[in-house]
């Protein structure tokens, strides 16, 4: 949390105290006086540093989402995967619903091959689609977009431009880094253990694993 503004005042109440005749209180200050100048600088930083982590949280919070999104459909295809495995041969295939067969993509025994992570980011761009559909479908004919409606539409936006340069994402190209992953407690300070990728989308005659190169944590648009 930002100290500065409290250590300054604190500093200058208690050198107003120890002289002579002047009154703790800061409220007794000058307003040009070189003092009541330090607080507002000291109250500016403060500012700045509370912009500043509102603006980070809103960046994470952005890749929280996609990330809650990829540990649920890797859950979800290992669940699959395992009733598939266990079931009788004759029995037929477990029931899904139509959103599980879009957000559980195809595994290559216990690891993600580079096709298959191109698979996990279409399972999430497709989620934006379904809240926009679930959004418009509740705005009565006439009425403008709300800014949810928008917000949604610049957050897909934002997500497809992103996977044209390289999608910001867990790395799951391995047995061990699929396990790890699974543990995960869905909070920003523990992904610090994982390792991430960018995934670009594929391009006309481009082999899969030329798509994916290394990236690193926290991301930073530049890696």
């Amino acid at each position: 949390m930002p100290s500065s503004l409290n250590k300054v005042q604190k500093r200058i109440s208690k050198k107003r105290s120890a002289t002579k005749g002047k009154s703790r209180s800061l409220n007794a200050l000058h307003e040009d006086s070189r003092d009541a100048q330090r607080i507002r600088r000291a109250a500016a930083r403060d500012e700045k540093v509370v912009r500043g982590e509102r603006e980070r949280e809103r960046r994470n919070d952005r890749f929280l989402k996609r990330l809650a999104h990829i540990h649920a459909a890797v859950n979800l295809a290992d669940q699959l995967s395992n009733n598939s495995s266990t079931a009788p041969t004759s029995a037929p295939p477990p029931a899904t619903t139509d959103d599980q067969m879009t957000d559980a993509p195809t595994q290559t025994g216990t690891h993600f091959t580079a096709e298959g992570l191109h698979t996990l980011i279409h399972s999430f761009l497709s989620s934006h689609d379904r809240a926009l559909k679930e959004i418009e479908s509740e705005r009565r004919p006439g009425r403008p977009k709300s800014r949810e409606h928008e917000r949604l539409e610049a957050a897909k936006t934002a997500d497809e431009q992103e996977y044209e340069s390289g999608f910001w994402m867990v790395d799951l190209r391995t047995a061990e880094k699929v396990k790890g992953f699974k543990r995960w407690n869905g909070l920003w300070e523990a992904l610090g253990n994982h390792e991430f990728v960018r995934v670009r989308k594929r391009r006309e005659g481009q082999g899969w694993e030329e798509t994916v190169v290394g990236s690193k944590f926290p991301p930073t648009g530049r890696d």
